[in-house]
């Protein structure tokens, strides 16, 4: 790997996690440990070959580690480190500071519903103020798969929904709806693709109040 050879903190983190790739695997990482064939289909434009360097240089700087699942269906999967828990806070915050670059991407780029999971973090769990919050689940889906969330008074718990499970709110809409949704910037009764009874409504308008402002701001304006 190139190194930026300077004596700066920001330079050697970037020296181990700047590739092209990397940031994206720490976010699959964050949202669920997953094994190498999870990975493989997270990330279908990344060469299999990158995809095990990235992952040998990550093991390698201590930011991920391997561990064997119990028998019966022993796998090896890949999980964040105390450490890779950190970035991957760093990878949310980036992520709230980007979303304006969605305003102005075409439509045809991918969306999986697990997108939203690390945008509802980002929104909800580093900073906002969930005191007293009445707890919500909300569905978000794709047509290809689900991510489940649930706010409450005490953060966020969110994953990837292979069972389907039912929630207060459902969000399939076009994925900027449901971003703009979810960040508090477009109100329920203007979007076609949420679904919930009217005391979840309110409940839903009540979480998105709550919202961290700067990112309600930056998914108001362009660069």
């Amino acid at each position: 790997m190139r190194s930026y050879s300077q004596f700066c903190p920001l330079a050697t983190g970037l020296d181990l996690v700047g590739e092209r790739w990397t940031l994206l695997i720490v976010r699959e990482l964050g949202i669920r440990p997953a094994r190498y064939s999870d990975l493989r289909e997270a990330l279908p434009g990344m060469a299999t070959n990158l995809l095990a360097k990235r992952l040998r240089t990550l093991l390698a700087g201590g930011v991920i580690d391997q561990r064997t699942t119990p028998a019966p269906t022993v796998a090896t999967i890949y999980v964040l480190s105390e450490w890779g828990r950190e970035l991957y806070d760093v990878v949310l915050r980036l992520g709230r500071w980007g979303a304006r670059t969605l305003l102005t991407q075409p439509a045809e780029r991918d969306f999986r519903a697990r997108y939203a999971i690390p945008v509802v973090q980002a929104l909800y769990a580093l900073d906002a103020d969930l005191d007293g919050l009445e707890p919500l689940t909300i569905r978000v889906d794709s047509g290809a798969e689900a991510a489940h969330v649930t706010v409450s008074a005490i953060g966020v718990d969110a994953a990837i929904d292979e069972e389907v499970r039912p929630a207060d709110v459902v969000l399939d809409g076009p994925p900027a709806a449901i971003l703009g949704l979810l960040a508090g910037v477009i109100d329920p009764d203007d979007a076609d693709g949420f679904r919930a009874d009217r005391t979840a409504k309110r409940r839903f308008r009540a979480l998105t109040r709550r919202a961290v402002g700067s990112a309600r701001a930056e998914s108001r304006t362009g660069p």
